[in-house]
C-alpha cells in the first residue's frame, strides 16, 4: 500500500552538507515559511530522508539552515535548504532569520 512504501522508502539519515560543498551544477532549492507549515516534511519526502524526532511537535524542530543533497535518477543533484521557519520559537523575528540566511550563503 502507499502508506507502507511511505513507512520504508524514509529511511536516509538526515545528514547535512557545509555551503562550500555545494557545487555551481547542483540545483539549489530554498524552503522559506511559517513554523509548521512543512518545509522539513517535504525535505524527508523529496530525498527519503527519515523525520527528525520532534518533527510533529508545535514548536521548531528546525534551529538551523542546513543543506541537504540528494540525487535524482539521471544524474542531477538537488540540494534542499531546510530553514527556521518564520514566528517559531528559536528566532525573535524574520529578520533575525533572514539575517542568519544570509550569512549562510555568504559563506
Amino acid at each position: 500500500t502507499p502508506a507502507q512504501r511511505e513507512d520504508t522508502h524514509l529511511d536516509k539519515e538526515r545528514t547535512p552538507i557545509q555551503p562550500d560543498e555545494i557545487q555551481p551544477s547542483d540545483i539549489v532549492i530554498l524552503l522559506m515559511g511559517t513554523t509548521g507549515s512543512g518545509m522539513s516534511h517535504f525535505i524527508n519526502t523529496a530525498t527519503g530522508m527519515r523525520e527528525e524526532n520532534d518533527a510533529w511537535d508545535l514548536y521548531s524542530c528546525t534551529q538551523n539552515i542546513a543543506a541537504y543533497p540528494h540525487s535524482s535518477n539521471d544524474g542531477r543533484r538537488f540540494i534542499f535548504v531546510d530553514t527556521p521557519g518564520f514566528n517559531g520559537t528559536n528566532y525573535s523575528s524574520q529578520k533575525v532569520v533572514l539575517e542568519e540566511l544570509a550569512r549562510w550563503m555568504g559563506r
